[in-house]
């Protein structure tokens, strides 16, 4: 039998235990999406830059971890769970006066970047910073995730800040 409102207030055709109490489970979400994924989150960084050289950063703190994959000495998000998950990475170069700076996240094997962001080579201009983020899949058993720094020129320059964030934006 179809429900029926009969525009004054009324239902028929509705069986008891007919509505959703208005809670989501996990459960009821569709085939694929997560709740419980790893994510993590990290700032502070001295890295070295040498001329010409796509660097790793290094992070000082690691504000949260659910998972236990990110490792500050390395800069690598290693995530145990297979499938689709979202970066974001900053860096701020401070008073350096080096010329052509760049990030970029870069996927295991090193070498295959997802996302990067440069400035002209021309551009020598003190506490300069570089923000990025992007989508990447990870097979939740060798592939990681680390942010790159990059001068074409004028150092070695240590990077003043860095901040590096990324989770589980949907399962495989």
């Amino acid at each position: 039998m179809p429900m029926i409102f009969n525009g004054s207030g009324s239902i028929t055709g509705l069986s008891a235990g007919g509505l959703p109490d208005g809670s989501v489970q996990q459960t009821d979400l569709a085939a694929g999406v997560t709740g419980n994924g790893p994510a993590f989150a990290a700032s502070g960084s001295s890295t070295v830059l040498t001329n010409s050289v796509m660097t790793a950063i290094t992070f000082s703190a690691e504000i949260s971890d659910t998972s236990d994959c990110f490792d500050p000495a390395t800069g690598r998000f290693t995530p145990t769970v297979a499938g689709y998950y979202m970066f974001s990475g900053s860096i701020n170069f401070g008073p350096t006066g080096t010329a052509g700076k760049g990030a970029a996240l870069q996927k295991h094997p090193i070498g295959t970047g997802f996302a990067q962001a440069y400035f002209s080579t021309g551009d020598t201009g003190p506490w300069e910073g570089i923000s990025l983020s992007g989508l990447t899949y990870l097979n939740g058993t060798t592939d990681y995730v680390i942010l790159c720094g990059y001068i074409a020129s004028g150092g070695p320059a240590t990077v003043a800040d860095a901040n590096f964030s990324g989770f589980l934006a949907r399962s495989a």
